[in-house]
């Protein structure tokens, strides 16, 4: 479990290096589905679903406040948005990497991942920022 610890902190990290944690990281949520023990250990014993929760809740504070000037009928984000706009990009990274480890991951992880972003971002990042 040494290596799924040190992976742990480059989970937001941006680049080649968060992007190779984040594969190793997923690759281990796919071996505790198959391994009682492995589950276990993610889901009670190590700081990962913590860690994806809060920065989560990290990024998302770091989005812009308003957007750049759009045109009226203006709907959706589209690629070239996202990338003009770097804290989009690493927020919707990071909410596509909670939704694979959730697919993926041991019945035990997807729980308590769900537990952390309901109490750690939806319901008092997300929820006060909807009623604004």
């Amino acid at each position: 479990f040494l290596i799924f610890s040190l992976l742990i902190p480059f989970v937001h990290r941006e680049g080649a290096i968060g992007q190779q944690a984040r594969d190793a990281l997923l690759l281990c949520m796919a071996l505790s589905r198959r391994n009682e023990s492995i589950g276990v250990y993610i889901a009670e014993h190590s700081n990962f679903c913590p860690v994806l929760a809060t920065g989560l809740s990290g990024l998302y504070s770091l989005l812009p406040r308003k957007l750049p000037s759009v045109p009226e009928d203006w709907h959706q984000f589209t690629p070239e948005d996202i990338s003009e706009i770097p804290e989009l990009a690493m927020f919707l990274n990071s909410l596509e990497f909670c939704n694979a480890v959730i697919q993926v991951a041991h019945p035990l992880v997807q729980e308590q991942l769900m537990e952390y972003l309901y109490q750690g971002f939806l319901v008092p990042v997300l929820g006060p920022a909807l009623h604004q």
